[in-house]
């Protein structure tokens, strides 16, 4: 007796095939909608406003002691953060996802639901520019993490004007 979960001579019954594309097609619907939905993106963003809030306070914080790169790392650049509610010794900590997984979150939100799932008419025109727009900058933020790493200052040799520069700069 053959089951409809067993393989059939290394092929898929159709009885299985069936089955399969249904149970895809239900639950892989249910999460595409659920991957691009204004409730995930607003509570992405909201993850984003209060990652901010703390990282400013944990640089504030931080920043005499560690200097003020470390203490931006120390915070922005993990995958997870532990915000504790009530003070320093709190024994109750609010677990976030850090800023770079929060990032690719929205990023994949905004694309699902702002690209893939809107009508490309030219009645959704400007929210499709909207939507490529802050894509453009979360992915120039992703990027520009990774790349300004090696640029951090430039060097100016002692002596030279600062008159051939296009834009106002204080020189010592």
């Amino acid at each position: 007796m053959q089951s409809a979960l067993f393989l059939d001579y290394g092929r898929l019954t159709l009885m299985d095939r069936e089955r399969t594309d249904a149970v895809w097609k239900k639950y892989g619907r249910s999460l595409w909608n659920f991957a691009g939905s204004y409730g995930l993106g607003i509570a992405l963003m909201l993850i984003l406003l209060v990652l901010t809030f703390a990282g400013t306070l944990h640089q504030v914080r931080l920043s005499s002691a560690m200097g003020s790169e470390a203490a931006i790392e120390s915070f922005f650049g993990v995958a997870y953060v532990l915000i504790p509610l009530g003070g320093e010794n709190s024994l109750i900590s609010l677990p976030l996802p850090g800023m770079g997984i929060t990032c690719v979150l929205l990023f994949a939100n905004l694309l699902i639901g702002g690209v893939f799932r809107i009508r490309w008419t030219w009645r959704h025109a400007g929210v499709l520019v909207a939507h490529g727009g802050i894509l453009l900058l979360l992915a120039g933020i992703m990027l520009g993490n990774k790349m300004t790493m090696a640029v951090e200052q430039v060097e100016l040799p002692q002596g030279t004007g600062c008159m051939n520069i296009p834009f106002r700069l204080i020189c010592a």
